[in-house]
């Protein structure tokens, strides 16, 4: 037979408690009873920790993505762009395209503007290796087709 100042199941029943206290307080359980150790974080920290992590995370995934897309595209005005450019030599297998700097704008509706300049060496009409500059003007439409505008070889 229990008393009121006995244990009674895992907690102890608290002497200020009054008679129809059915709730123990976590200061009257026992040590080693609690759900978690003393000055742990409470529960709903970590899930704001996994929330915040998860968030970076797919943030930095989406920037990486997104960085990728841009470097794919300034990569097919470069090709787009060449292939405009060799067109116009006398020898288009001997060409060889070097220092392309590219530079890309919006239109805001989906189209993108890309400029792309470089230095191209190829055969001239007797076979010496001549070295010209180039500058060509690209638009990518919204459904990824690609127009070249301009082109020019000095």
């Amino acid at each position: 037979m229990t008393t009121p100042d006995q244990p009674t199941g895992p907690y102890l029943k608290s002497p200020h408690a009054g008679s129809n206290s059915h709730r123990p307080r976590a200061s009257d359980q026992p040590a080693g009873l609690t759900d978690r150790p003393p000055g742990a974080p409470a529960r709903t920290s970590r899930c704001w920790q996994r929330i915040l992590v998860t968030t970076v995370v797919g943030l930095i995934g989406a920037g990486a993505v997104a960085c990728a897309l841009v470097h794919r595209d300034k990569n097919e005005a470069i090709r787009h762009c060449q292939a405009a450019i060799s067109k116009k030599l006398r020898a288009p297998s001997t060409a060889e395209f070097t220092d392309t700097i590219v530079s890309r704008g919006d239109s805001g509706f989906g189209t993108h503007y890309y400029d792309v300049a470089g230095t191209v060496d190829a055969q001239n009409g007797f076979g010496a290796m001549v070295r010209g500059e180039y500058t060509c003007e690209l638009t990518q439409r919204p459904d990824g087709q690609w127009l070249v505008t301009s082109t020019r070889v000095l």
